[in-house]
């Protein structure tokens, strides 16, 4: 759906063939997410948080902030963690109090203008303890656990979605849940 929307918006805009373009980024960049050894980066960052996390915070700005509520949303339903997506620059207003020591926070920082913003969001998570997980082009000193996404441009939302749909699965299977069978989900495909 993202796919259709962007080159739709870029038909609009007259630059088809740069919409194009920027799908065939994003899908170069999902490929290498979905590749064996960045899989296993991904599970292995599940491992490292806290066994039984009792929260998990998301953070992103711009198109990183549906992301991450995305992201909030997916561990919710399979894993049965307490997670919140929040926009990067609101964490002053009250989600900070709630960042311990070992609290798992999920930081969406791709190579845009929201870049400064978003890991001075994974900055403020960081000093009250928490354990900053950066989904970037980059690696940053802030995080204590870095998954690369390569950059896709506008499009980067899309393999970061994929990456939180990894995390939500592989805490699923930390936790020792079926994620195929979410509880108390009112879907057609849960319905036996």
């Amino acid at each position: 759906m993202l796919a259709h929307l962007m080159l739709l918006a870029y038909a609009v805009a007259g630059k088809t063939n740069e919409g194009v373009a920027v799908l065939a980024r994003a899908a170069l960049s999902m490929k290498k997410v979905l590749s064996e050894s960045s899989v296993t980066h991904i599970k292995n960052a599940c491992q490292k948080t806290q066994k039984k996390p009792e929260h998990i915070y998301v953070i992103g700005r711009g198109l990183s902030y549906p992301t991450a509520l995305e992201s909030a949303l997916k561990i919710k339903e399979i894993s049965y963690i307490h997670a919140e997506g929040l926009a990067a620059g609101e964490l002053k207003h009250g989600p900070l109090a709630l960042i311990t020591k070992g609290t798992p926070c999920i930081v969406f920082a791709p190579n845009d203008e929201t870049y400064g913003a978003n890991l001075a969001g994974a900055m403020e998570m960081k000093a009250r303890g928490g354990y900053i997980i950066g989904v970037s082009h980059k690696p940053h000193e802030v995080f204590d656990y870095f998954i690369r996404v390569p950059d896709a441009g506008e499009a980067t939302i899309m393999p970061n979605v994929v990456v939180a749909q990894l995390l939500a699965y592989y805490l699923t299977i930390e936790r020792g849940f079926d994620p195929d069978m979410p509880r108390n989900l009112a879907k057609s495909v849960t319905v036996k």
